[in-house]
């Protein structure tokens, strides 16, 4: 039989060569091979025709958000770096990226932009993959002799040393900073030894997680907002040192016992293992001394020298920080940041997901935009531009209703995209004060989390987050003499608790008995503030603050305990409005210790004597 290839001259080449054919076989490439090579050879195509005209402007929209974004060379090379490792963690793809693709700097250069704008990989299967530097703990201003252990082997500290779990800092004859991933600051005095149990971060820097052991010596911290499910804890001597939300405190650590001593809102402070421990609000203006068991407050009017210049050098050292980084926030937000235009056409192909992330992508801009405008006086224009993100947000709380009754888990989804980004746009704004021209924006992105809230549970506590910042708030603008912006603060804080008022705790307890700690804690900060004042104008709005806060716990735990007339909760109460040392006649070693408010416990007890 003759061969196609073969021609009847009998040609030797042409039979040679239908013998080489019929040896060769298919290759064997798995889906993802080819198709990859298929883009390959899609992108090397000259003729624009040839291209599907939403790849033009989608490439048009890369170009144009390039051009608004901004890198470091080391930000640069982060964001390199990661893609490539995630190229060639999928093996199949690694082959095909090694050997046959010749990626052009353009092409690198779009799809860099593109994991900033968009944060995915579209290529990689299975799950939205997020790549973001995770921000770092660094160790800084060191003196003398400061060494780290990791992995049972001592290394000289440097300055910008990188630190992570289990690390082991001993500042023998020498001290040092701590610098952490969200802005706070723990500083090491000369003789002490400290081990991280957890450090730890999302890509954000918005869940932190510290926990740190002293072994010997002293330190002192400065935690700004833990918001979600961050934690700050300080361990020595079975003595836990648990900041709430934001905090500075020193920590002493002794043989046998522990000091924590607290000079900005307050720190819990409790002693005992396995469920069995003393517990603590330690506040402004006072320490704990802990022995082994018990937890005892007392004043710190009087300090040792070594003490006072430890302190004083420290607080000094805050206000400067505190300063420093406020002032790069104000620069960053003054540098001028271009408009970008919404395209609706670009959300045609995408889920309701990947819609509302390009939208909260844009969103970043305007943000930035209108902190610019902001800074520069243009308050109405810089609303005009926030409104944006008001729309998106609204716009969200609206298909998210909708989703939950189809679709739970798109409707979870754009939940955590919404809650993300405020999250994020707030922690940006921790170190912004109320006589900064950006107090406007961190205001509004409060008010946008509460309007997305769903249920009492999640509203009264961004109501708590946001009391908690306003009476901090108005205590640092009471120190620095700031009078009227103190007072606006004040008010706001009276609206918060009235609407605390506004919930149901009848079916949940656990939050009626969080919402009386806590407005316990906002009495005793506020005695504390009334006693300190000399102004009797600022002194009778603190009370009427106070008194608010008195009467959100009565109807709290009227509520909470519906078998309980008014007066027995009253009984109770009235404890509250007394709690925390406000005596100025308390001196050093004076135990003015009360009992941690705990009016459950108590009602509990009474019913058990009844029967």
């Amino acid at each position: 039989m003759l061969s196609l290839f073969t021609k009847k001259s009998g040609n030797r080449d042409n039979y040679d060569l239908e013998r080489i054919l019929f040896t060769l076989e298919k290759p064997g490439l798995s889906k993802s091979a080819k198709s990859a090579m298929k883009s390959h050879i899609l992108a090397n195509i000259k003729a624009q025709e040839m291209l599907p005209q939403s790849l033009d402007s989608f490439a048009q929209n890369i170009a144009k958000v390039s051009a608004t974004v901004k890198m470091s060379s080391y930000v640069k090379n982060l964001i390199k770096s990661q893609i490539i490792e995630r190229i060639e963690s999928i093996g199949e793809f690694r082959w095909a990226y090694q050997y046959k693709f010749a990626f052009k700097r353009a092409l690198s250069a779009g799809l860099a932009v593109l994991v900033v704008v968009t944060g995915a990989f579209s290529f990689i299967p299975g799950k939205e993959n997020i790549v973001f530097a995770k921000p770092s703990t660094v160790l800084t201003e060191i003196t003398g002799d400061v060494s780290i252990v990791r992995n049972e082997k001592e290394i000289k500290a440097e300055n910008g040393f990188i630190l992570y779990q289990d690390d082991v800092i001993d500042a023998r004859i020498g001290t040092a900073t701590i610098q952490y991933f969200d802005g706070s600051i723990s500083r090491l005095n000369e003789n002490t030894k400290i081990k991280f149990s957890r450090l730890d971060t999302d890509e954000f820097g918005i869940n932190t997680s510290v926990e740190l052991d002293v072994d010997h010596g002293q330190m002192w911290a400065m935690v700004f907002d833990l918001f979600g499910n961050s934690l700050f804890k300080v361990r020595a001597n079975k003595t836990t040192a648990d900041v709430v939300d934001r905090a500075t405190f020193s920590f002493i650590a002794n043989k046998n016992s522990s000091e924590v001593d607290v000079y900005h809102n307050v720190v819990d402070v409790s002693v005992g293992l396995n469920g069995f421990s003393d517990t603590k609000t330690v506040l402004k203006g006072y320490k704990a001394v802990v022995n082994s068991s018990y937890v005892s407050l007392v004043s710190k009017k009087t300090l040792k020298q070594g003490e006072k210049e430890w302190i004083k050098d420290n607080l000094k050292k805050d206000k400067e920080y505190i300063a420093r980084v406020a002032n790069e926030q104000t620069k960053l937000a003054s540098d001028p940041v271009s408009d970008l235009k919404e395209d609706a056409s670009l959300y045609l192909s995408f889920s309701d997901t990947e819609t509302l992330r390009l939208k909260l992508n844009l969103a970043d801009n305007k943000m930035a935009l209108a902190s610019s405008l902001m800074n520069a006086g243009k308050i109405d224009d810089a609303r005009q531009t926030l409104s944006y993100l008001k729309d998106v947000v609204a716009e969200a709380k609206v298909k998210i209703g909708e989703l939950k009754l189809v679709n739970s888990e798109e409707a979870t989804k754009m939940e955590s995209l919404v809650s993300e980004r405020l999250m994020r746009y707030k922690k940006d704004l921790s170190f912004v004060t109320p006589d900064s021209p950006l107090y406007e924006v961190k205001d509004s992105i409060r008010d946008m989390e509460m309007s997305v809230a769903d249920n009492d549970e999640s509203k009264v506590k961004l109501m708590f987050e946001k009391a908690s910042s306003k009476l901090l708030e108005a205590q640092d603008l009471l120190d620095n003499q700031k009078f009227e912006d103190a007072k606006s603060n004040l008010e706001d804080l009276k609206v918060i608790i009235a609407d605390m008022q506004k919930a149901d705790f009848s079916k949940n307890p656990e939050m009626a008995k969080e919402v009386l700690n806590k407005n316990a804690d906002i009495v005793k900060m506020l005695t504390l503030i009334e006693n300190s004042l000399e102004s009797s104008d600022l002194k009778k709005e603190v009370a009427s603050v106070k008194n608010s806060s008195v009467q959100t716990i009565m109807d709290t735990a009227v509520q909470a305990n519906g078998e309980k007339s008014a007066e027995d909760v009253n009984t109770f109460v009235r404890i509250y409005d007394q709690l925390g040392p406000s005596n100025s006649s308390v001196e050093e070693g004076d135990d003015v210790d009360s009992p941690k408010i705990n009016l459950f416990h108590e009602l509990d007890s009474s019913d058990k004597s009844n029967n």
